[in-house]
């Protein structure tokens, strides 16, 4: 079993929180892949 998940950034000069140096942000969707990644461990942690 693979369960695979990414955490990359784009340049998005306009975003509040994007780096003022390189413009870049964590801001299209990517906390929801790591929340379904957490969610997917815990789920697999707990079988017994």
């Amino acid at each position: 079993m693979a369960v695979i998940g990414e955490l990359d950034s784009l340049i998005v000069n306009e975003h509040p929180h994007s780096d003022p140096v390189t413009g870049a942000a964590h801001a299209w969707g990517h906390h929801c892949q790591i929340g379904m990644l957490l969610g997917a461990t815990t789920a697999l942690a707990s079988q017994e």
